[in-house]
């Protein structure tokens, strides 16, 4: 499992199989941030909500997935 910069994983969520195998804390914690500077100063306030669905989904699985 590679563990990044940081050296940290969400272990647990991965032993489960909740979570993506590759996953990397730091690197989700860049995407979280980069999607909350994106979207400060824009028009849509349902944008942010919307774009942390779709890297939850991809991370950890789509709660729509049958």
């Amino acid at each position: 499992m590679d563990q990044g910069h940081g050296g940290r994983s969400p272990g647990a969520a991965q032993r489960r199989g909740s979570a993506r195998p590759d996953l990397v804390v730091d690197d989700l914690v860049q995407l979280v941030v980069g999607i909350a500077l994106s979207t400060t100063r824009g028009h849509d306030p349902g944008q942010p909500g919307r774009l942390l669905v779709l890297v939850f989904d991809a991370v950890f699985g789509s709660s729509r997935e049958s």
